[in-house]
């Protein structure tokens, strides 16, 4: 091919296979640029790459831990949090951990929500909780929370053991004068004659 240039066109030839001080500079010159170039372009496409794939998993990450917006309620396992009222940290604390546990057992996906907790001034052990079936026209209704050695339990008056734990609940929680709705409850099931 060399040939068929220098034929063609000898002033051509000369000016591409002559090696001058020019070429000379110009050869060690790309020879030392190139590579720097082709090392800072990959790492410009490298920081690219990371702060895409960052982007997403931050998303990702700050999607899954939102808390949840004013009016709406924390999921805390299958149970609903939403209780309004103030109650002792530690005894918020507690219940939430015991609830991430507790499997409530409603049918076609149904959820309980707790909208309200009454706790005992007498003792530490017990609570009434005010809840209701989550986006369900049932109407709200009052469970015992008593808490045996360091685990939580929760008991409704329709279960087998409401009267034997009612009766051990401390009178500020089961008295007609000071929490009627859980009295009331004790009274339908029998625990009050």
């Amino acid at each position: 091919m060399e040939e068929e240039i220098k034929q063609a066109n000898p002033t051509l030839h000369r000016y591409l296979f002559t090696v001058t001080t020019f070429s000379k500079l110009l050869a060690m010159t790309l020879f030392i640029a190139l590579p720097f170039l082709g090392f800072y372009l990959g790492m410009q496409y490298q920081e690219k790459i990371t702060v895409n794939v960052l982007t997403v998993s931050e998303i990702q990450k700050t999607a899954t831990q939102t808390p949840p917006s004013a009016g709406e309620p924390e999921l805390v396992g299958k149970v609903y949090w939403e209780v309004e009222n103030s109650i002792p940290a530690l005894l918020e604390k507690e219940l939430k951990a015991w609830l991430v546990g507790y499997d409530p057992q409603l049918p076609n996906g149904l959820s309980y929500e707790i909208f309200g907790v009454e706790t005992s001034s007498i003792s530490s052990n017990f609570a009434v909780a005010n809840m209701d079936i989550k986006d369900s026209s049932a109407d709200s209704f009052q469970a015992l929370l008593y808490k045996t050695g360091n685990k939580w339990n929760l008991t409704k008056e329709v279960d087998s053991n409401f009267c034997t734990i009612f009766k051990q609940a401390p009178s500020d929680l089961t008295n007609l004068t000071t929490a009627p709705l859980i009295f009331y409850a004790g009274q339908y099931a029998g625990c009050i004659k």
